[in-house]
């Protein structure tokens, strides 16, 4: 066995394009075709076509095969922080960043779990604006992030994560509360309590700007905090993603109230450097980030039948219609794209 062939098909199977795989190590393109020859001959299997259009596909049995393949570089990557030699002190620890959303829930859980399964590698989260991780990864003082903006840098390398539900919300004393929904026209009357500043619409007024409507924006915050803080002192609607009010949603300080027809939803990102090679621990990270990922889109799939997701009890319509859409392939599919080696 050839971990050297496991690691470029993983590379193959990130960018979908055998020129990518070989630039990011390094390698020329017929080493990179040789290997996954090899690798097809060993286990008499079809893994890949290409396509006309350029680059390739994975095929079924080479989406399987993957799987096993990305579970035996984890056991790999895991056995060398396990049971490596190096004093204590050596160990470096695991720098990660986020937006301030991202950073208030998912995060913190994510880097629990980690430490939990890593109690010899220490952790530091850092959080801020999309540009100020941006720029933490480029000087090192982080090694992965998750934003809510992607980077123009040449030097950083930019992954589409995953999408985040943005939902209304008013204090359960707020007069809105009576109310159970508010369409795009009552939405943009309503006094707005949102994140950003005057120069960076949202995403909800953004969404409400191109259906001809001027947002009614009465409070801006740049952290999620400050938006909860305001709307608990009953400056208006609050609009963040779920996981962010989340909590108080269930005591019942606050009220969701939907939004039919209106789609709401943030983007994130992973990013790192492109030269900086990653640490075991920043790559097992990576591993966790998108297992989190998979086991959400698992749940959206099996909230399946067309039906779409409800959330603290409410029917979804009226801030993301994410429907169960992808089929095992599909998923298996678009897992191979977004892994890293």
């Amino acid at each position: 066995m050839s971990v050297d062939r496991f690691i470029t098909l993983l590379a193959v199977a990130e960018h979908r394009n055998i020129t990518r795989a070989a630039e990011e190590l390094h390698v020329t393109q017929p080493a990179i075709s040789k290997q996954l020859r090899h690798l097809q001959n060993d286990y008499r299997l079809t893994l890949y076509y290409k396509k006309k259009s350029g680059g390739i596909e994975l095929t079924e049995e080479g989406c399987e095969f993957l799987e096993y393949v990305r579970s035996v570089v984890r056991e790999l990557d895991v056995l060398k922080m396990r049971f490596n030699r190096a004093p204590r002190d050596s160990l470096a620890p695991l720098s990660v960043g986020g937006t301030y959303a991202l950073a208030s829930e998912l995060l913190p859980r994510l880097l629990s779990e980690f430490k939990k399964a890593h109690p010899l590698v220490n952790a530091v989260l850092r959080t801020g604006s999309s540009f100020t991780i941006h720029d933490q990864v480029l000087n090192g003082r982080i090694e992965v992030g998750l934003v809510s903006k992607p980077s123009r840098s040449k030097q950083l390398e930019v992954q589409p994560y995953s999408t985040h539900p943005l939902v209304a919300f008013v204090h359960a004393d707020h007069p809105y509360a009576q109310k159970c929904e508010l369409n795009a026209a009552e939405l943009a009357s309503a006094p707005l309590v949102l994140r950003g500043g005057h120069r960076v619409h949202s995403v909800a007024e953004s969404v409400l700007k191109q259906r001809g409507y001027e947002p009614n924006v009465v409070f801006r915050g740049d952290t999620p905090e400050s938006v909860r803080i305001a709307v608990r002192d009953n400056w208006g609607v609050g609009i963040l993603i779920h996981d962010a009010v989340k909590n108080a949603l269930q005591r019942g300080e606050f009220k969701l109230l939907r939004t039919p027809g209106l789609v709401l939803e943030a983007k994130s990102f992973i990013v790192y450097h492109k030269e900086r090679p990653l640490s075991p621990a920043a790559k097992e990270f990576l591993m966790l980030l998108r297992k989190e990922n998979r086991r959400r889109m698992t749940q959206e799939e099996f909230a399946g039948g067309g039906r779409m997701l409800r959330i603290e009890g409410h029917d979804s319509a009226g801030y993301s219609r994410v429907k169960a859409r992808r089929s095992v392939l599909a998923v298996r599919t678009e897992w191979a794209e977004g892994l890293a080696a």
